[in-house]
């Protein structure tokens, strides 16, 4: 049976040490004062690497930056995540399929040995680490870099290739689109280590799980899972929405029909980048088990959950969206709601065409923050007449339609339980549907 872990790293769980400026130095990082001196050091400008990834990325439009969704893997993470995967000879070649500028292909090489000579050594690199962007200065800059490490541990240059020469070396760092040529990887590597783009794209017909646009992120863990050989081994980078939201539930079920997986929550991706991520490991199976952890799960669990004793759903309204066409009625959105009180009437109204929810109910705004007091907050309303609730509302309507079930189940969203459950489940910065369903109340709606 697969089964989703969430294990507890202080690594990967304290925020705040990871957002943090320090000015410690890695323990593995290299001396490149001895490489500097290098001709070739000179010869391809690899004093100038970081100044390079600020042109390349200055050459992108920000339309251009949100549509490929380049943010590069800080070393820091990407060193951990290389850790994480533990890579050895036996593992094969690895793939980076959104390589990037190569951040983490260098944290892996970081942990190769190298011969004397600098041509030998990229020749060995070059058969164990294989990359991939679309982008052709980010892959340019992933070569360069992997050039420098060499230099800066010792491997020294003939002196019988041009810079050009040594860079082409490099071969299986390449510019292609991983989401087009995935195929033609089969059989080459035996592990993905990967920080793939977060971007939103179409879904084809040719994918099953999911419709409309979503993330492709996760395109890019099929794909991997895929292309690997039973045993092998896979680790991503991924946005948090992945493993907590309702809309990748088919996903995650796919995911552990093929794969041993672990995730492991991290929080920001880095600093002034309002994206919480996971890391994701995954050990693909020597045959396909059709369980899915969650339903199971459920079926076997005796506890109450908030479902069983409320009806949920996100508030229709899209103000600036809808056409003010319909019935008017009072108007509930997050600035209006005071939070953790009962209110009889709203301040405002608003004409909608749209589903109108039965008061009582109870209102909780979906954003929310890891770093919160609460995760949940909320509001009872009890209005005499239907109420158009804004979109980024969850309504929680009471079974049993009693005013008290809501202000019960209200008071039990303040307790330190609800708060851990969240956390455990959920680190994006909206709450999900799924995720409120599942909450395990016990007998918090009927005073127990």
């Amino acid at each position: 049976m697969s089964i989703n872990v969430f294990v507890e790293d202080p690594r990967l769980v304290s925020v705040d040490s990871h957002n943090s400026p320090t000015n410690t130095a890695p323990s593995n990082a290299f001396d490149y004062s001895c490489a500097a001196e290098s001709p070739l050091y000179q010869q391809l400008g690899l004093s100038c690497l970081d100044n390079d990834e600020v042109l390349a990325l200055m050459e992108l439009s920000p339309v251009e930056r949100k549509h490929q969704g380049v943010f590069f893997t800080p070393a820091e993470l990407s060193r951990l995540a290389v850790e994480k995967f533990s890579y050895s000879l036996g593992d094969g070649a690895i793939l980076d399929p959104a390589c990037g500028s190569g951040n983490l292909l260098v944290a892996l090489a970081e942990t190769f040995e190298i011969s004397p000579s600098l041509e030998v050594t990229l020749s060995e690199w070059n058969s164990r680490l294989y990359g991939v962007d679309i982008n052709e200065s980010f892959v340019k800059i992933a070569r360069k870099k992997l050039v420098k490490l060499a230099l800066s541990k010792g491997a020294v240059p003939s002196g019988e290739k041009t810079p050009g020469e040594i860079l082409s070396i490099l071969s299986n760092v390449k510019v292609g689109d991983f989401l087009k040529e995935y195929k033609s990887y089969c059989g080459k590597i035996g592990g993905v280590i990967m920080n793939p783009p977060f971007c939103h794209i179409d879904a084809s017909g040719e994918i099953a799980w999911t419709s409309g646009r979503f993330n492709a992120a996760s395109l890019f863990v099929v794909y991997a899972a895929e292309i690997l050989p039973a045993s092998g081994r896979f680790l991503g980078i991924l946005p948090d929405v992945l493993r907590s939201g309702t809309r990748y539930a088919q996903w995650r079920s796919r995911l552990l029909k093929t794969a041993d997986c672990t995730m492991e929550t991290f929080g920001s991706f880095e600093p002034g980048v309002q994206v919480d991520v996971f890391i994701l490991q995954g050990k693909i199976k020597y045959a396909q088990e059709e369980v899915i952890v969650e339903q199971v799960a459920a079926k076997s669990s005796p506890i109450t959950l908030l479902m069983e004793k409320f009806d949920v759903s996100v508030g229709p309204v899209v103000p600036h969206r809808d056409k003010v066409i319909g019935t008017e009625a009072p108007f509930a959105h997050a600035k209006i709601l005071p939070a953790w009180e009962t209110v009889d009437l709203l301040p405002e109204r608003i004409c909608h065409a749209g589903r109108k929810a039965q008061p009582p109910f109870v209102a909780i705004r979906r954003t929310s923050s890891p770093k919160d007091k609460y995760r949940i907050v909320g509001t009872v309303v009890n209005c005499s007449e239907l109420v158009a609730v804004e979109n980024h509302i969850i309504i929680l309507a009471p079974k049993d339609r009693s005013l008290l079930s809501c202000q019960r189940i209200l008071d039990f969203f303040r307790t330190e339980h609800v708060n851990n459950y969240i956390n455990e489940k959920i680190r994006c910065r909206h709450l999900t549907v799924g995720v409120v369903k599942g909450i395990p109340i016990g007998g918090a709606a009927d005073g127990n």
